[in-house]
């Protein structure tokens, strides 16, 4: 079923983890295809994979002509696999992931065979230090005024109303689930009639929660396999700056309340308000802990010297 799977890698200033990836599926899965999206890289990207693949005929190669974010990118790939190989997969992956385990893609394409209402599926993420962490494996799609709760720093990731306290496990290994990371996984692509997978509307962020809701509501299921992992290299050790750190917060809030605006199944005029009166809080409480984060960073690395 490889041959029927085509991978979707969107590119931004990561052209090195890119070429180890696509070099990397090329060895263990061969009868796969492959398509880069650099989503306008200013630093050389395009060129350094262009120059790498530019004469394997499973590597299609697109340059964007401006970063238009997680889900117009990748979309942008969807359609591109489609066109240059019309794969019934296609999976999903961000640069930073690392596919440690040959068995993965085998076992999430069986699964798909088992289970015909399986619209998307992957395996257990590891962080960058090789740890688990089951909050976020997989997570509930969010309703009602669960982002007023998720908007408060602290409030959120302590009790937060979306998090799995269990997995029911199949014999098979899969457990269904919400929503998965959108670092990697793979999507069938009969159950989209559209040309996209993502909605659009978003730059970065709940791309995963919206998928999840849209394909919950088709009455598809989404599947985790629990007995294998794959590796996101994504860094988590340094604290990026106060304005950094104020963005990154301004497009996750920007996100939930798109999301809210469009898919909570409660009337607007009950879940916005309390969702901006969050988020404001949220903005203040992140600005008020940037600077606790600092110094105990600097105090642990004082430590281990």
């Amino acid at each position: 079923m490889e041959d029927k799977l085509c991978f979707v890698i969107l590119n931004y200033k990561q052209s090195e983890y890119v070429i180890s990836n696509v070099k990397r599926i090329l060895k263990i899965y061969p009868r796969s295809s492959i398509v880069v999206i650099d989503n306008n890289s200013s630093d050389g990207s395009l060129e350094n994979i262009t120059h790498e693949f530019m004469e394997n005929t499973n590597v299609k190669i697109y340059g964007n002509e401006e970063n238009t974010g997680y889900a117009k990118g990748n979309n942008l790939g969807v359609q591109k696999a489609k066109e240059a190989f019309n794969p019934e997969y296609v999976a999903i992956m961000n640069p930073d992931v690392e596919l440690i385990d040959d068995e993965l893609v085998p076992k999430i394409l069986k699964a798909f065979e088992n289970h015909p209402d399986l619209a998307l599926c992957s395996g257990v993420m590891l962080n960058n230090k090789r740890k688990l962490d089951y909050t976020k494996i997989a997570w509930k799609v969010p309703d009602k005024l669960d982002d007023v709760i998720l908007n408060i720093p602290f409030l959120g990731s302590r009790l937060s109303p979306i998090r799995y306290t269990e997995y029911s496990v199949q014999d098979s290994g899969l457990a269904f689930v919400d929503v998965i990371p959108g670092s990697f996984f793979v999507v069938r692509l009969k159950h989209f009639k559209s040309p996209n997978i993502f909605d659009d509307g978003t730059f970065l962020y709940c791309e995963e929660r919206i998928l999840g809701h849209i394909i919950k509501k088709k009455g598809l299921r989404t599947g985790l396999v629990m007995t294998n992992f794959y590796l996101h290299n994504h860094s988590y050790n340094k604290i990026p700056g106060l304005r950094q750190t104020l963005l990154t917060y301004s497009r996750l809030v920007q996100s939930r309340i798109y999301y809210n605006m469009k898919y909570n199944s409660w009337p607007k005029i009950i879940v916005i308000p309390p969702l901006y009166l969050s988020s404001l809080v949220g903005f203040l409480l992140a600005i008020i802990g940037w600077p606790v984060k600092v110094t105990i960073r600097y105090a642990h690395s004082n430590e281990r010297r």
